[in-house]
């Protein structure tokens, strides 16, 4: 079938329109995910705190740390929980390729620092490296947090994702 001028143009305003349109949606959603994706920065210092405490409690002699760590364990789920529900955002794979490594480098330096407990504590018989392994696991935690959501929202801006 061959189409007159005047209707190819008619069916290409029509297709343009509606790409239009379906690129307009698509930019109103990341922005949509872009504002749920802030909050307010105590919520990255509990969950820091708590990733921290995690460590610190490795102090304590038995068997009150043990018995520490699982509020704080639970302080981390529930936590991670509400941020999957504010942001409708799992970060199972860890983002975007930028927003990956800031994430793998937080799971490097956290596993460094839980070796380092360890050894400090059960080779070495000295409690106190914990208290400085769970400082560091909170800087590191929180720095990492606002950094991951920094690049994940250039990522949605720059549409990589």
């Amino acid at each position: 079938m061959i189409l007159s001028t005047l209707e190819t143009k008619e069916v290409l305003t029509v297709v343009d329109r509606t790409s239009l349109d379906a690129l307009a949606e698509v930019r109103d959603a990341k922005a949509a995910v872009a504002k749920r994706l802030d909050v307010h920065w105590t919520f990255d210092l509990a969950f820091a705190l708590a990733v921290g405490g995690v460590f610190a409690v490795n102090t304590m002699p038995m068997p009150w740390g043990p018995l520490a760590a699982g509020p704080c364990i639970g302080a981390i789920t529930w936590l991670s929980v509400i941020r999957r529900d504010r942001s409708g955002i799992w970060a199972k794979n860890g983002g975007p390729p930028p927003a990956r490594a800031v994430a793998i480098g937080m799971y490097l330096i956290i596993a460094a620092l839980a070796l380092i407990t360890f050894i400090s504590s059960m080779a070495l018989g000295q409690r106190w490296p914990a208290l400085i392994a769970g400082a560091l696991a909170t800087m590191t935690t929180f720095v990492a947090s606002r950094w991951w959501v920094s690049i994940y929202r250039k990522a949605l801006a720059a549409s990589e994702i």
